[in-house]
C-alpha cells in the first residue's frame, strides 16, 4: 500500500473513531437521563469533529497539507477502533452511574488528547492551521468539561458513603 493510501486511510479511521465516540455519548445520554444534556452536546461536537477531521482530508488530497511520515499507525487505529467498539456495546447495554460514563470519557478524551494528532500536519496553509486549532481546542475543552463534572460526581459519591 502507497504512502498516500495509507495516510488517507489512517486520516479517514480517525473521523470514524469520533463518530463512534458521538455514538457513546449519545448512549450514555440514554443511559444517564441526569445528564442528558451534557452527553447529547458532546455528542453532536464529536460529529463536528469528524467534519473538521474529514476537511483535513480533503485537504490532504488536495496536496495543502502533508503528514508526518507513520504518524498514522493503521494497527494502533484499528486496535483502538475495537475498544471504542466494545465500549459502544457496554454503553448500549445501559447499567452505567454517570460516574463510570464520565470516567470512561475521560479516558477516550485523554488519549486523543495525548496523541497530539495535530502535530501530524505539516502546512503553511492558514486555514489548515485554523482547523487543526480548532480541533485541539476543542479536544482539550471536552477534556476540562469531562473532568470537571467527573470531580463533581466524585464528590458527590464520596459524600454519600
Amino acid at each position: 500500500m502507497s504512502e498516500v493510501d495509507s495516510n488517507s486511510i489512517g486520516i479517514e479511521q480517525l473521523a470514524v473513531i469520533e463518530e463512534k465516540i458521538a455514538d457513546i455519548y449519545a448512549s450514555y445520554a440514554q443511559a444517564t437521563p441526569e445528564l442528558d444534556v451534557f452527553w447529547k452536546a458532546i455528542s453532536v461536537e464529536e460529529l463536528h469533529h469528524a467534519s473538521w477531521v474529514r476537511a483535513l482530508s480533503e485537504l490532504y488530497q488536495a496536496g495543502k497539507v502533508s503528514i508526518v511520515d507513520d504518524r498514522f499507525p493503521l494497527e494502533t487505529l484499528h486496535t483502538f477502533q475495537t475498544y471504542i467498539d466494545e465500549l459502544l456495546v457496554d454503553a448500549k447495554k445501559g447499567k452505567l452511574t454517570p460516574l463510570m460514563t464520565l470516567g470512561v470519557a475521560l479516558d477516550l478524551e485523554g488519549t486523543l488528547a495525548e496523541s497530539s494528532f495535530h502535530q501530524t500536519f505539516a502546512t503553511d496553509a492558514t486555514e489548515v492551521g485554523e482547523l487543526l486549532n480548532r480541533l485541539r481546542r476543542a479536544t482539550e475543552g471536552h477534556v476540562e468539561r469531562i473532568e470537571n463534572l467527573w470531580q463533581q460526581y466524585k464528590k458527590s459519591s464520596h459524600t454519600k458513603s
